[in-house]
């Protein structure tokens, strides 16, 4: 597998649950799982990379995609590029495999 999904430490202060990279594609004809690239899973997303509406739909879409609340979902690092480390509590990595199908 080239991309990892990895348990969220619990020594930070969120609860466990399961840590992504990803890698964005803003202004895209549709929001979905656009494949892997490298050790990341691509997302293409409608929204523009504009005042944090790209991010937004990026939490929105994991939030519908793993049945978990938009506060379950946290940009951990980089907000304002396209690779980011995204936090998702209470799922777990096998959830995350399952979900994304690898």
């Amino acid at each position: 597998m080239p991309w990892q999904v990895e348990p969220w430490p619990s020594r930070f202060a969120i609860p466990p649950g399961s840590a992504v990279r990803a890698s964005g594609a803003a202004r895209a004809s549709r929001t979905a799982i656009a494949g892997v690239i490298g050790d990341a899973v691509k997302l293409a997303i409608t929204a523009p990379p504009v005042d944090g509406k790209a991010n937004q739909a990026v939490i929105e879409f994991l939030s519908d995609l793993f049945h978990v609340s938009k506060g379950s979902i946290e940009i951990v690092s980089g907000e304002t590029g396209r690779n980011k480390l995204i936090a998702i509590r209470g799922v777990s990595a096998e959830q995350v495999r399952t979900v994304l199908g690898v």
